[in-house]
């Protein structure tokens, strides 16, 4: 076979489209941009066996040979170049990850601050990197204020936008979205359904990624990140142009669909019965159920008289406390019924020693959350934190 052919196929066998079962299988990584790591893998081993094949055949000739032999160099550093784009992909996407929270998603983000909190022409924001298989989306939005023109508002959140490519985050805002990310992550972990629980995490990684454990290679991307690296994901990505949608609201033509006809009748088919193959088998035995380890519980009394209960987990390195108080929503006045709702959700926006934005900026370096619920009989306040954090509160001054 002349060197021509043999190069042919070889290039044939890397960059011919994969079949459609090797593609289909499985994806990268959420959000891996534009390439299909399992439809390279399988282009990769083609392209071993297209050499072995093609080398062995090649002895016979020293021209063809030097020829096969630099197709292989030049094929081995492609696969490099490959696999180090993936790499730098991942770290793209933690990047916008960060730079999504510190434009929308902390609470103390930079829409939150500057639209809703100090200018006040949103009511509500929020910035979110979406990484998908094989394309990602990173979106921006606004609710107007009342009586605020839209257009002031698309141009503020430009402008907001722009000044993140541009000048990128502080290493206080990279920190505090690490930290409030991984401690979300970790309290996640203690339960085994719902989102973000031990079953979710596993399945996705492995669903995406082929790695049940992927999660971790997510956070240690994440904690890779600076202010320098997600300033340049920023100025790579959100300075090209966007798609700006605006909804008024207002009158709305009736939609075609929505004018109901009656259906047309229809007479019912025959079903043919349904022939089974093969038995499932016997329905396999239950199994002995393990019993269950409750934790030691402690308690003590308060100088102020408060009892404190304390059970130690070691399940997760998260700790966390509820203050459970003997009043709900019945005890409010009678003039004054919503009283206890609104004392709960203003619990977060302000104390005597700090403001909305700086309360919630000292909440998330330290990983902290606070929550709020209620009953008729019962109001409780709590908190979680990671452990290692958790000591730090006593001498953080929040109040």
């Amino acid at each position: 076979m002349n060197p021509i052919s043999s190069a042919q196929t070889i290039l044939r066998a890397v960059y011919a489209p994969a079949s459609p079962q090797a593609v289909g299988a499985a994806s990268t990584a959420p959000g891996a941009l534009a390439d299909d790591k399992v439809s390279h893998t399988t282009r990769i081993s083609q392209a071993g066996r297209a050499l072995s094949r093609h080398g062995q055949g090649a002895q016979a000739s020293s021209a063809q040979g030097s020829t096969i032999e630099a197709l292989r160099e030049a094929l081995l550093e492609r696969i490099r170049q490959l696999q180090e784009q993936l790499a730098r992909k991942q770290q793209e996407l933690a990047a916008l990850a960060v730079a999504a929270a510190v434009l929308g998603g902390l609470a103390s983000s930079r829409l939150q601050n500057v639209l809703v909190k100090q200018e006040k022409v949103a009511v509500d924001v929020g910035a979110d990197s979406d990484a998908f298989a094989q394309v990602g989306m990173f979106t921006v939005n606004a609710i107007v204020s009342p009586g605020v023109d839209p257009a002031l508002v698309a141009k503020r959140l430009d402008e907001i936008v722009a000044d993140l490519a541009k000048n990128g985050p502080t290493a206080d805002e990279v920190q505090r979205v690490l930290t409030t990310a991984v401690s979300q992550r970790i309290s996640g972990l203690e339960k085994v359904g719902g989102f973000g629980g031990k079953a979710v995490a596993l399945a996705e990684g492995e669903l995406y990624s082929d790695d049940p454990g992927f999660y971790k290679k997510q956070l240690a991307a994440l904690a890779a990140q600076t202010p320098q690296t997600v300033r340049e994901a920023a100025r790579k990505w959100l300075e090209r142009p966007a798609y700006t949608l605006t909804v008024l609201p207002g009158e709305r033509d009736r939609y075609a669909e929505a004018e109901a006809k009656a259906p047309l009748p229809v007479a019912a088919a025959a079903t043919p019965p349904i022939k089974v193959k093969g038995t499932r088998g016997p329905i396999p035995p239950t199994g002995a159920v393990a019993d269950l380890a409750f934790p030691r519980v402690e308690r003590t009394r308060l100088a102020n008289g408060i009892e404190l209960i304390y059970a130690n987990r070691t399940t997760v390195p998260i700790t966390r406390g509820v203050l459970s108080f003997d009043a709900g929503t019945a005890a409010d006045v009678a003039d004054k019924l919503g009283t206890q709702t609104l004392t709960l959700a203003m619990i977060d926006e302000g104390t005597r020693a700090l403001d909305s934005i700086h309360l919630a900026e000292a909440k998330e370096r330290l990983g902290l959350d606070i929550s709020t619920g209620s009953s008729a009989d019962r109001t409780t306040l709590s908190f979680r934190a990671p452990s290692a954090l958790a000591s730090a509160l006593r001498s953080t001054r929040l109040a």
